[in-house]
C-alpha cells in the first residue's frame, strides 16, 4: 500500500484515514518608523513553523487493528522528544519536526472500553536536523 505520509518510523496509509494537514509559518520583522512616511520593515528571522496531521482510525475493525497502535507510537515519540523526519507520500521532504502534542478522541465505546472510532491530531513544530550523532541514535532506537 502506498504511504500518504511518513513521520519518523510511523507510516500513515489509507487505513489511517488522514483527513488533512495544516501548515503555519511566521516570519519576524523589525519595524522602523519613518517621519512623514511609511514604516520600513527589516527581515529578522523565521518564526515558528507548525504543522498538524489529522486522521481517523477504527480500532475495533480487524482491518485497522495495527492502525490503533499508531496513536500510542506517536505519543511515545512525543515523550522521547527526538526530532522526526516528515515526508509526504510522493517523496517530498517536509523537514525535521518535534512532536509537541498528540490528541486522540474515541467515540462509541465497546463493552471493554475500546472505541469503535478514534480521531487523532498530531501537532508538530519544525526544527533543525539533529546532529549526526543524534541522528545515529534515533536510527538505532528503531532497531533496539
Amino acid at each position: 500500500m502506498t504511504p500518504l505520509m511518513i513521520l519518523g518510523a510511523v507510516v500513515f496509509e489509507l487505513r489511517h484515514n488522514l483527513s488533512g494537514t495544516t501548515f503555519e509559518g511566521d516570519t519576524d520583522f523589525a519595524e522602523h518608523k519613518v517621519l512623514g512616511g511609511s514604516s520600513l520593515y527589516e527581515h529578522m528571522t523565521l518564526g515558528e513553523r507548525e504543522r498538524t496531521i489529522k486522521g481517523t482510525t477504527f480500532p475495533m475493525d480487524p482491518d485497522y487493528g495495527s492502525a490503533a497502535a499508531v496513536v500510542a507510537a506517536l505519543d511515545a515519540m512525543r515523550e522521547a522528544g527526538q526530532p522526526q523526519h516528515l515526508m509526504r507520500g510522493d517523496g517530498a521532504s517536509l523537514g525535521w519536526h518535534l512532536i509537541t502534542k498528540v490528541k486522540a478522541e474515541g467515540e462509541h465505546l465497546a463493552h471493554h472500553g475500546v472505541p469503535h472510532k478514534l480521531d487523532f491530531l498530531v501537532s508538530l513544530t519544525q526544527c533543525d536536523a539533529p546532529p549526526v550523532t543524534g541522528f545515529a541514535s534515533i536510527i538505532a532506537d528503531f532497531f533496539l
